[in-house]
């Protein structure tokens, strides 16, 4: 555990101890009944592997950022006044939920892979080792369940954003987490967990002491707004319409030896978006030259979102990749090898520009035929 982590169990644990101690004592001595101990003991709830991306100070002082270069729908480099453009890409980890915690533990991603460079791997067994005896996982953050202020849920449940409290410090800032889901009854399992994790947590302990949020309630807060409000400013001073379909995957190329981007597909009732989704808090924000009167609007609002406002932490913002009509779309191909690849074939709008071919990958095969389906049934709406 981290240190601070540590140091948190050990002060609680002591003042169980003493309560404890004191209950005997009022009870003329009597032995503590051992099925409650047992009831309260830490017990495994579910443990699964995400993306997320951490937001704010605090947050990335446990989780270091991964920063990527940026690059448009052609996979060329973006270059800004400072240089080139940088963006957070997301951590793999693996995540931990107990009856009292959450627990944030390293996987094997890249920054990982990096500083194991250093190591000598395989380490030698020792003769006679047992499994107890192998190196325990790396748990940066150990968050207890009363310090989750909050959840925030992601536009068509493609997200989910996790504010907790710092449970040593009362006045730094918050820790922030934005998992990318990426699949909606995945989304709706974790939050369920957490809440009723939360719920019992705090009737067993009648954890009241922080007093903002009562004990049986954790507030759910929808993003719905903040992303539509985005969208306006980045597509300014064209119209959104209507949103028939969000969802986050990723845009690879067939050539090139290039890897795959984190990017946000948007359909709506006449259009639809590729975007780069930054969040507010991630400390990288996006280098924009200047241009039209709505480059100057939504370099505006990300300047907005990118403050240090700790309530605003995690908020999207986006950058406009690349977009077409939905009359321009010529075909939309479900990959035959990949079940989760699909790719968009796009008329251009003059006979001197190219043809736009989306390739691009969903986290799951349900999401890639909710897109197929999505999108052919907003085309024959337009039609």
């Amino acid at each position: 555990l981290w240190p601070e982590d540590r140091r948190y169990l050990e002060v609680r644990s002591m003042n169980e101890n003493a309560n404890n101690t004191n209950s005997s004592s009022n009870n003329s001595g009597a032995n503590r009944d051992m099925s409650d101990i047992l009831d309260r003991r830490e017990n495994l709830v579910r443990v699964w592997s995400e993306n997320i991306i951490p937001c704010g100070r605090q947050s990335q002082r446990r989780l270091l950022q991964r920063k990527s270069q940026r690059v448009g729908f052609h996979g060329d480099l973006l270059f800004g006044k400072d240089g080139p453009e940088t963006y957070a890409e997301a951590r793999k980890v693996i995540l931990c939920l107990s009856s009292s915690a959450l627990y944030v533990v390293l996987d094997h991603d890249v920054v990982t892979t990096k500083q194991d460079r250093k190591r000598k791997f395989p380490r030698p067994i020792p003769k006679g080792s047992f499994f107890r005896d192998a190196p325990w996982p790396h748990a940066v953050a150990r968050h207890p369940l009363e310090t989750l202020s909050k959840i925030t849920i992601g536009f068509g449940f493609q997200r989910l954003t996790l504010h907790f409290r710092s449970a040593s410090f009362r006045s730094s800032d918050p820790f922030t987490y934005v998992l990318l889901v990426s699949n909606k009854m995945e989304a709706i399992s974790i939050l369920k967990d957490l809440q009723n994790c939360a719920k019992a947590y705090a009737e067993e302990f009648d954890n009241t002491s922080y007093g903002s949020v009562p004990a049986d309630f954790i507030p759910i807060e929808n993003d719905d707004r903040n992303v539509l409000e985005a969208l306006a400013l980045t597509v300014a001073p064209e119209v959104v319409g209507i949103a028939l379909h969000y969802q986050i995957l990723k845009q690879k190329w067939k050539r090139g030896g290039r890897q795959t981007v984190r990017r946000v597909c948007v359909v709506t009732d006449s259009k639809i978006f590729l975007l780069d989704e930054d969040y507010a808090g991630d400390n990288l924000v996006s280098k924009k030259g200047k241009g039209s009167a709505a480059s100057t609007i939504a370099a505006a609002a990300a300047a907005a979102a990118s403050s240090t406002d700790p309530d605003s932490f995690g908020k999207v913002r986006y950058k406009l990749v690349d977009e077409a009509t939905l009359k321009q779309i010529a075909e939309v191909q479900a990959a035959d090898a990949d079940p989760k690849a699909m790719t968009i074939i796009i008329n251009p709008l003059s006979r001197l520009s190219r043809t736009h071919r989306w390739r691009l990958v969903c986290r799951d095969s349900d999401g890639a035929e909710r897109l197929v389906a999505d999108l052919r049934k907003a085309i024959e709406m337009a039609d």
